[in-house]
């Protein structure tokens, strides 16, 4: 069994579902995989580098000797969202000052993006 959920799923909580079925699982014999994605609610639709998940098909179907290396450091997505706009707005009312960096073309050369950011 291979079960992709979001770690911090609080519509199917893993501690109550994944991990309560994974112990199961193993102490009937039976194989259980659970890739649990960091950061990420009740929508874990697949994964970005999806090897895992095609490695575990392969494995239980007689395609072992076709497993390859995951492409992505850790597995899974590799970045961590920190609360986005609501901690920038928190710094900034905190400490009345902050920085702010665009990156990309689409942001910078549009018109007021850069203003809108700097009226108080």
């Amino acid at each position: 069994m291979l079960h992709v959920c979001g770690a911090t799923d609080d519509v199917v909580p893993i501690e109550e579902n994944s991990l309560l079925i994974q112990e199961r699982m193993l102490s009937h014999g039976g194989s259980f995989m659970l890739i649990s994605k960091p950061h990420c609610n009740h929508h874990a639709h697949s994964l970005t580098d999806p090897t895992r998940i095609v490695n575990f098909v392969l494995t239980h179907t007689g395609f072992a000797d076709q497993v390859t290396e995951p492409q992505t450091p850790f597995e899974y997505n590799y970045f961590a969202l920190r609360n986005g706009l609501t901690r920038c707005l928190l710094k900034f009312k905190s400490e009345k000052q902050g920085r702010v960096a665009f990156l990309g073309g689409s942001i910078t050369a549009a018109q007021g993006w850069r203003d809108l950011v700097c009226e108080d």
